[in-house]
């Protein structure tokens, strides 16, 4: 949900662990190469694809061949499934008939049986530095997608907190330490070792 920092963070903090890297963003530019940005997904069509990319043999890596080590988790499952009552989808408008759930157990089901990793770590990123929301996460290169649901930075907080409140609701075993509040976007790139791009 911050919209930036989550492969910075994942790449340093987190380098060495065996990442699940989201396609969110790719899936939507072949939309639009491909489709002109109209063929209309929804986001329990992206959970459900999700899932099943990761349950196909290959896909992860094998942590066994390797001696062992974590799985670090760019884009949960939750993060599709929180969208989707958004999209007024005829009999998904309410997160009452969903099995969020089972879908969450699934997910971790698919990753340790495919990885063997001893343990799942899920991130949390929480930005709260407004004018890094209005000048890059609503307004930056990549914003189009986001800029579409949040239009301006008090929706996206908002949107934020109810996604906070939804995203540890269901992954309960986020631990403290890998939620990380981001209070300046241009302080947390750099403790990361990187250079902050006005």
């Amino acid at each position: 949900m911050s919209g930036s920092g989550k492969g910075q963070l994942l790449k340093s903090t987190y380098k060495d662990n065996f990442k699940v890297w989201s396609a969110t963003k790719r899936f939507y530019d072949m939309d639009e190469i491909y489709f002109g940005w109209n063929s209309r997904p929804n986001d329990a069509h992206l959970a459900i694809f999700r899932l099943m990319t990761l349950d196909l043999p290959g896909f992860l890596p094998d942590c066994s061949r390797r001696g062992g080590g974590n799985v670090v988790i760019e884009r949960g499952v939750t993060d599709h499934i929180f969208c989707v009552p958004n999209r007024q989808i005829p009999g998904l408008e309410s997160y009452d008939n969903m099995k969020i759930k089972e879908m969450v157990e699934l997910e971790s089901e698919i990753i340790k049986k495919r990885t063997k990793c001893d343990d799942i770590v899920k991130i949390l990123l929480v930005m709260e530095d407004k004018k890094h929301i209005e000048n890059k996460v609503l307004n930056g290169p990549d914003s189009k997608h986001r800029k579409a649901i949040y239009p301006d930075v008090d929706t996206y907080l908002e949107k934020q907190k109810e996604y906070v409140d939804f995203t540890l609701k269901y992954n309960p075993d986020i631990a403290v330490g890998d939620t990380w509040v981001i209070k300046s976007a241009r302080s947390f790139i750099e403790s990361l070792g990187l250079t902050y791009l006005d």
